[in-house]
């Protein structure tokens, strides 16, 4: 009897511990994803940005302002 408590007591720890490393790595991956998906917004902003300057300066070339002279 005190064998079967033992090995049933070992598989109860072995399943919480499996349970406890499957939780740890689904929330490093999770915070993974988090921080992929922040560094891809900051990307397309700064592209947005970057598009914004580019199409204010086709438009001055397009339409320059009043000549100087």
């Amino acid at each position: 009897m005190a064998t079967e408590t033992t090995v049933a007591t070992a598989a109860i720890t072995v399943a919480e511990a499996t349970v406890a490393a499957t939780v740890a790595v689904a929330t490093v991956v999770a915070a993974t994803v988090a921080v992929a998906t922040v560094a891809a917004a900051t990307a397309v902003e700064a592209t947005a940005v970057e598009a914004t300057a580019v199409e204010a300066t086709v438009a001055e070339v397009a339409e320059p302002g009043p000549d100087p002279m």
